[in-house]
């Protein structure tokens, strides 16, 4: 892609067990694409066997508004970092969370992330501090903290930064090793 276009995404399956809302993202982009028209979406997932509205739902909506050449829906894919570290935002709208991975994983790579607000992501993201959040299920809302988003490159990258630090501390290999010592020094006393 062109050094221009702004690449947001977000990474989840169209399952009904995750609920992941990616209906609402799709319901934000006409609003978003209109402020940013260089921009563009990927969406990365699998397609739900039992429950396919999910997905067709989505495609429906970028049909009916007119922004299917600029969503794309790339499937299933093993490569989910080379897909974090070609975006310039992350985005993941969920109704519930249990570990957000992908969330971790994106803040990790220095991608500055918009989420929903639910209490995991909250959670996750310092309430807010190291994310911007918005009203889950609330279209519009998302289309605005989009748009602040993709007109401030500097709190774009300071999103970035503070995320990456605050998930190196947090969820860091070495935090998680030095967690294990600890687990595994109170059962052995």
């Amino acid at each position: 892609m062109a050094d221009d276009v702004l690449l947001l995404g977000m990474v989840g399956n169209f399952h009904p067990v995750a609920q992941k809302d990616q209906l609402t993202v799709c319901r934000a982009l006409p609003r978003f694409f209109a402020h940013a028209p260089r921009a563009r979406f990927v969406f990365v997932g699998a397609r739900s066997e039992s429950a396919p509205h999910l997905f067709d739902d989505c495609l429906r909506s970028c049909d009916e508004t007119g922004i299917s050449d600029r969503v794309h829906f790339l499937g299933k894919r093993s490569d989910i970092g080379d897909i974090l570290h070609g975006l310039d935002l992350f985005v993941l709208s969920s109704l519930r969370e249990g570990s957000p991975i992908s969330v971790i994983e994106a803040m990790m790579m220095g991608v500055p992330t918009v989420l929903s607000d639910i209490a995991p992501l909250k959670e996750v993201s310092g309430d807010g501090e190291f994310a911007m959040l918005f009203r889950t299920g609330d279209a519009d809302d998302l289309a605005a903290k989009l748009i602040q988003l993709a007109d401030d490159q500097e709190a774009r990258a300071r999103l970035a930064s503070s995320a990456k630090q605050l998930a190196a501390s947090r969820f860091g290999i070495e935090t998680h090793i030095a967690n294990l010592l600890k687990l595994y020094n109170s059962l052995v006393r």
